[in-house]
């Protein structure tokens, strides 16, 4: 019997590649004023209320303060951005 050796067929990663990861979260409103639908980031948000526990229906308010708009969240999302650099 003969023993032989298996070569690894897996190819090598480079050290020098990463990747990285970035996860955003975005609410989508219907602005109570004009009836229109927007994508604002949830950090942007201004609630009395914790971001994390906000929940389909509640009212928030977006924006600065002389151009303030109040909606109701109609949508919670989250994108995952990956990129290798």
């Amino acid at each position: 019997m003969s023993s032989s050796k298996k070569s690894s067929t897996r190819p090598k990663h480079s050290s020098s590649t990463s990747t990285s990861k970035i996860s955003r979260n975005y609410v989508l409103l219907r602005d109570q004023g004009t009836d229109k639908l927007r994508v604002v980031p949830q950090k942007e948000i201004i609630s009395a209320k914790d971001l994390v526990k906000l929940g389909i229906g509640d009212i928030v308010s977006h924006g600065k303060r002389n151009k303030r708009i109040r909606g109701e969240i109609v949508l919670l999302g989250k994108t995952l951005i990956i990129s290798n650099e």
